[in-house]
């Protein structure tokens, strides 16, 4: 649920607007450790690199992994457009792609990764299924 945030340019405050109230602690968590580590960043490089995390589409990738058809998903999700959906969506796959190789080594860790794709890439998410 924390990978999601990892967007572009948003305010902390806006985790208040997470509807599923469970999430709303450990992304406000997150979203701290990464103002943290981006004050070294600016003490150290004189310059901020990290892009502050997003929230906004918490609720959305949550309710996606439930199982929900994308008819009803994307009806649920007026706000954004189809393709803004599924394009989040993909680029959560790939930053989850990324972790795993990142981690190769930890087994567990990527289990629950492949997990997460699993839920995550299907339907019209899943670009290889139109190819």
């Amino acid at each position: 649920e924390v990978l999601l945030t990892v967007s572009i340019d948003k305010r902390r405050d806006e985790v208040d607007k997470i509807r599923i109230v469970q999430y709303r602690k450990p992304v406000y968590e997150f979203i701290e450790k990464i103002e943290r580590i981006k004050k070294i960043e600016k003490s150290v490089m004189k310059e901020e690199i990290i892009m502050q995390p997003d929230p906004g589409f918490v609720d959305p990738i949550v309710v996606w992994a439930s199982g929900i058809s994308f008819e009803d998903f994307s009806g649920r999700f007026v706000q954004f457009a189809e393709g803004d959906l599924i394009r989040q969506l993909r680029q959560t796959i790939d930053l989850i792609r990324q972790l795993k190789r990142a981690l190769y080594k930890d087994t567990h860790t990527k289990a629950i990764l492949d997990n997460c794709i699993e839920l995550i890439n299907r339907d019209v998410v899943d670009a290889e299924k139109f190819l």
